[in-house]
Order: structure tokens, then sequence, then C-alpha cells
């Protein structure tokens, strides 16, 4: 097989460069935009899973704060297995962000995440959990 990338020369390499930037921003944008449609408040099947696929994204393209904490408030509310201590430590989807000590303090455990949500959040947990226990009774 030919080497497509003999005949390269620096611009060609910057021009590709910048591209993949501009494509990788296009894809945050319509991502957020996604998440932002669908969001859990909206819909608590669907809304964890964009969020933990913009959460994927902001961390592969060099925005990991706010991956941090979109993975926060998704580890915070009933997410299933879209996101989970352990599932973080696991998937290889997280190894750009894995040794932030923002996110080795997320797979510390529940405790200290809760230690840091507001007093709203807290309710509207309260709120979601109260929920699936009424679904599951009337699931009886």
């Amino acid at each position: 097989m030919e080497n497509v990338h003999r005949n390269k020369t620096p611009l060609d390499v910057l021009s590709y460069a910048a591209g993949r930037a501009r494509h990788s921003l296009i894809n945050q944008r319509l991502s957020r935009e996604a998440a932002d449609l669908i969001s859990v408040e909206k819909d608590a099947f669907a809304g964890p899973i964009f969020q933990n696929g913009l959460a994927q994204i902001e961390a592969r393209a060099g925005a990991p704060e706010e991956a941090i904490k979109r993975l926060r408030r998704l580890l915070s509310i009933p997410a299933g297995a879209v996101a989970s201590i352990a599932r973080l430590k696991i998937d290889p989807v997280w190894d750009p962000i894995r040794d932030r000590p923002d996110f080795q303090q997320l797979l510390s455990g529940p405790s200290q995440i809760v230690a840091e949500l507001t007093r709203s959040t807290v309710l509207q947990v309260q709120f979601l959990l109260s929920l699936c226990w009424l679904i599951d009774i009337m699931a009886l």
C-alpha cells in the first residue's frame, strides 16, 4: 500500500490539523445542542446518554473541566449504566482526563460528589429517587 503522507508538505499537515480542530469544534457545538434539546430534565432516559456523549467529546476535545462538571452531575443523579464510578474507572474513553486530580476525585466515591452538590441539586435527586420508587411500586 502506498504511503499517502509521503508527498505532504508542512502546509498540508497544518491544513489537515486545522481541519480536524474545526471538525472537533463543530462536533462539540452540535453535541452540546443535542444535549440541550434532550436534557436530563426533559428526558430522564435519553438525557443522561446525550450528556455522557457530550462529556466524552469534551474530554477528548480539550475541554476537561466541562467534561468533569458534566460527569459530576451525571454521577449525582440516577443515570443507570450510562455513568457510574465503576465504568469511569475502566472505560478507556476517559484516558485523556484520567490523570487529572478532579477526575480522580470523581472516582473516590459518591460521598465526595454529594458533598459538592448544591441544595437545589440534592432536592432534584431526592425527587428523582422518589419518582423511581413510585414507578417501581406501580410496576408491582
